[in-house]
């Protein structure tokens, strides 16, 4: 509407200044015949006049004069005015609006984002996967047996009658429906059999843990619906460490059991050859508990000391592997062995001291190759075999203290695995798996004068 005002004022302040001119030019021949009386003040009068003192004219009387010199200077003046008032505002106006956008609302989610993964990358806290247990996350973590590295763990957790004897536990599924492995061969145990049985893996010498479910499980056998759950260590070098060798020493104490841990693992290499030790172990004694621990006691009550009644324990272990490394891969094998006396707090248990003592010797071999080939990306072996021996102690029904019953296995595993290479997005992998277990067990029982010897034996191919 401005902009129509100025528009209307400034027509009609031109056509008034050209009736003006017509009105000047109309009595213009008028002053000619005068100028030999007076007109040679007047001339001079009007060139100045116009410019400085156009408001003084009209109270003179001489208007005609002074206008007409007006409207040759002012006419094109309000030309160049229009142009600028309305391109700058306009365009000023509309320009601030996108400066605002570019606003600092970005760079901020980022920062959140940053920000959580710090915490994601915490040894107190599992691993965004979910599926992963890092060397930092055991390391932090207050387990004292293989299975209690699950018990915080979303998605699984362990069972066990024991602090010293537990299992992994994956979508509800236990025993022989989750697979337990190490370095690729199974822990070729009895943990299977009975959740007082234990897992012949010891935190202290693990590097990683990793879960598989689902499809993924199927790569290692279709008896694992629940899930495979494998160990990784540093046993079998795949390769030399920095600098020559490297030493990791490890150490802890608990004030809830008077526990102590400890262990040492040493890696070397030279050239063609990787090489590995390591030794842990770990004691604790009957922890303490804040109430009594049974709920329905016999009678009379067992006494209450503050303590869980036959809770302690004590493993140790030994291992130690080399392997030779070549171009494009590598081969080598270990010699581990663990062995363990838990006891089973149970009321039974703690009543008749119940205890197992477990010993496992285990050989492992494992190799790589990849091959310079268009068709084949890796080949990959891995063998094992283990002799496992445990004993089940306690008081018997005449009141001796010694075996009531033992369990040997005695397995064999191997594997091979040859990997294609990638064709177009499909990758391809064929793995042939045979393995042979023998276990047995006796049961002896003193009832009487006589031995009663009861024979269980089992037997996988």
């Amino acid at each position: 509407m401005c902009i129509r005002n100025r528009r209307l004022l400034l027509l009609s302040s031109s056509a008034l200044m050209l009736w003006f001119a017509g009105v000047a030019s109309s009595q213009t021949p008028a002053p000619d015949t005068p100028p030999t009386t007076t007109t040679p003040e007047t001339p001079p009068a009007e060139a100045p006049a116009p410019q400085p003192a156009q408001p003084e004219t009209p109270p003179t009387g001489t208007g005609p004069t002074v206008t007409v010199p007006q409207v040759t200077v002012e006419a094109p003046k309000p030309r160049p005015a229009r142009r600028a008032a309305r391109a700058a505002p306009a365009r000023t106006a509309t320009r601030p609006p996108p400066a605002p956008t570019p606003t600092s609302t970005p760079p901020s989610a980022p920062t959140t984002t940053t920000a959580g993964q710090p915490a994601a990358a915490s040894p107190f806290q599992p691993p965004p996967s979910l599926n992963t247990i890092t060397g930092n996350q055991i390391e932090a973590s207050q387990a004292q047996s293989f299975g209690n590295l699950f018990f915080t763990m979303p998605g699984a957790t362990s069972a066990g009658l024991a602090p010293g004897a537990s299992r992994p536990v994956l979508r509800g599924l236990d025993d022989f429906r989750v697979r337990v492995q190490e370095n690729g061969i199974g822990s070729l145990d009895v943990s299977d059999y009975g959740q007082d049985h234990g897992v012949p893996i010891d935190p202290l010498s693990l590097q990683k843990v990793e879960i598989y479910r689902g499809p993924e499980a199927l790569r290692f056998g279709s008896q694992a619906v629940g899930g495979v759950v494998e160990a990784t260590n540093n046993r079998i070098p795949f390769a030399a460490p920095p600098g020559g060798w490297q030493t990791q020493i490890l150490s802890a104490t608990t004030t809830v059991a008077r526990g102590l841990e400890g262990g040492a693992l040493f890696d070397a290499g030279l050239r063609d050859f990787a090489l590995h030790a390591d030794v842990y172990g770990r004691h604790a004694s009957d922890y303490f508990i804040p109430s009594y621990p049974y709920l329905f006691p016999s009678d009379p009550a067992p006494p209450f000391n503050g303590k869980q009644p036959n809770s302690s324990f004590h493993s140790e272990g030994q291992a130690v592997g080399g392997s030779y490394l070549f171009d494009g891969g590598y081969v080598g094998a270990a010699i581990a062995r663990f062995s363990t006396l838990y006891h089973i707090p149970t009321m039974d248990g703690a009543a008749s001291n119940t205890r197992i003592a477990l010993e496992q010797v285990k050989y492992t071999s494992k190799g790589e190759f990849r091959p310079q080939s268009s068709a084949i990306d890796v080949v990959r072996f891995w063998a094992g075999a283990v002799e496992y021996h445990h004993d089940e102690l306690g008081i018997g029904d005449n009141d001796i203290d010694g075996i009531q019953a033992t369990f040997n296995n005695h397995a064999q595993e191997a594997k091979t695995e040859i990997q294609f290479m990638p064709m177009a997005t499909l990758s391809e992998a064929r793995r042939v798996r045979q393995g042979h277990r023998r276990s047995g067990g006796s049961n002896i029982r003193w009832g009487g004068p006589g031995l009663n010897l009861v024979n269980l034996f089992d037997y996988r191919g």
